[in-house]
């Protein structure tokens, strides 16, 4: 398989590809185009197709564990280094709205410094890697040709698949109190390398905001302000192997996987340095000049 900067792409052997997979990708990203210039005619300006409102980004050290398995030890996790990056807290209704209203909660980490080739046009030399992330374990369709579809008409979508509804109806529904209190998944499994795994990132302290009895239109960004600035915050970066592809399917987002089948394995910790996560902001919006905060597994 070739990827899109002519990049040869091994599969994962558990991986499968639909016969007309091109056309989906295809269409998914019409669809994204054709969201971003929806709201650069309604809003005047253009936006990120997904997690276009910001509660806040900072900087931050992402550093190995030196504890972590030999077989994680490739790409990005291969040296015991830290990383300079930046973490970006998100919203993601491609409209944004008030934290009041049901959302997801995101995560972005971008690490800096990265050498290597990478797999998008005119990034295929950029020294970043990211990684995505979501509060919910798992997207609510299984496939990119049901994301297809969920996207040109989600209320008709969610109501003729009623497990979609039901995934989605958990992930709006989970408790959103501090972006930086919160555990995030990756939703999609990766391959570094041969071997599939999922990540998920962990504050590395309990709970300790308490649920605004009050909630104001950016209490999220208020009670990430006041985290940071009380007592920072740190994060495990762990993984999860696949094990088989009935209890950890690779083809199925929908499909959470259990820690009893594939235990989270350390493999970094990374902590914001910053206090005020407003000062970049519109910097993680938009950008300055030609230099934005982009975000995609495939970089």
């Amino acid at each position: 398989m070739t990827g899109p900067s002519g990049a040869i792409i091994t599969l994962n052997p558990t991986e499968t590809l639909f016969p007309n997979e091109p056309q989906i990708i295809a269409d998914a990203v019409n669809q994204a185009v054709a969201s971003v210039e929806k709201g650069r005619k309604d809003l005047g300006k253009s936006m990120r197709d997904a997690h276009p409102k910001a509660f806040g980004c900072v900087r931050g050290i992402f550093t190995t564990d030196p504890n972590r398995p030999s077989f994680s030890k490739i790409g990005v996790f291969a040296p015991d280094t830290s990383y300079r990056s930046w973490v970006r807290f998100s919203a993601a209704n491609p409209v944004p709205q008030s934290d009041t209203k049901p959302d997801l909660m995101g995560m972005a980490i971008k690490l800096t410094g990265v050498p290597g080739n990478k797999l998008i046009d005119n990034k295929n030399t950029a020294q970043t890697q990211d990684f995505l992330n979501v509060h919910f374990p798992v997207f609510n369709v299984a496939n990119l040709q049901e994301f297809t579809g969920f996207l040109k008409n989600p209320l008709l979508y969610l109501g003729t698949h009623p497990r979609a509804a039901i995934l989605a109806t958990r992930a709006f529904g989970k408790k959103r109190t501090d972006p930086a209190e919160t555990q995030y998944w990756s939703m999609a499994a990766y391959a570094p390398g041969s071997q599939a795994v999922k990540y998920t990132v962990i504050p590395c302290s309990a709970p300790q905001t308490p649920n605004p009895s009050q909630k104001t239109d950016n209490y999220l960004t208020e009670n990430l302000i006041a985290h940071l600035n009380s007592r920072g915050a740190c994060y495990h970066f762990m993984v999860q192997v696949q094990k088989d592809p009935q209890s950890t399917p690779v083809e199925d987002p929908s499909i959470e996987w259990q820690q009893q089948d594939s235990p989270f394995v350390s493999m970094a910790t990374t902590t914001p340095q910053d206090k005020n996560p407003l000062a970049t902001k519109y910097f993680s919006d938009y950008g300055f000049g030609d230099v934005g905060l982009s975000s995609s597994p495939f970089m």
